[in-house]
């Protein structure tokens, strides 16, 4: 008969459990440290950011240099993406863009002008938006208020 030796006894006792567990942790993805985030756009007065649809919102970190996107739903809503849909971003302080799209070229010396669009240009630039956000351990639902383009 047979006898386990000394060396299997130690790896199915002590290796075993330790690899298992390293499998469990890269198979569930744990430890990304992304965390969701969901939220809306919304004007001043509270009403949706119905007008911004299709556009996005930008969490930028520039401590991390990293970013994470969202699209901005019909009803203002929107999810952040960092590396696969919807999974969120790292916890921290962010300079948040809206990034307006569908505005109507209308032409200029060399074409590049744009027509008023609904949202204030301020918060396109991280140099100039007032919106700052942070994104902590957890589930986070986030408000995002915005105030409509000045008149022309």
């Amino acid at each position: 008969m047979n006898s386990p030796t000394l060396p299997r006894i130690y790896f199915i006792r002590v290796i075993g459990p330790f690899l298992m567990l390293g499998l469990a942790v890269i198979l569930c993805g744990c430890g990304s440290g992304l965390y969701p985030v969901e939220g809306q756009v919304v004007w001043k007065d509270g009403t949706p950011a119905t007008e911004l649809q299709h556009s996005s919102v930008v969490f930028d970190h520039p401590g991390k240099q990293t970013s994470s996107r969202g699209a901005i739903q019909a009803d203002g809503s929107f999810k952040l993406t960092t590396n696969s849909p919807n999974d969120g971003a790292f916890p921290g302080e962010y300079k948040v863009l809206v990034l307006e799209v569908g505005r109507k070229s209308i032409g200029g010396p060399d074409g590049s002008a744009l027509a008023p669009g609904a949202v204030d240009t301020k918060y396109a630039d991280p140099s100039t938006t007032t919106l700052l956000e942070t994104v902590k351990a957890g589930p986070n639902k986030l408000v995002l208020t915005v105030e409509r383009a000045p008149k022309q």
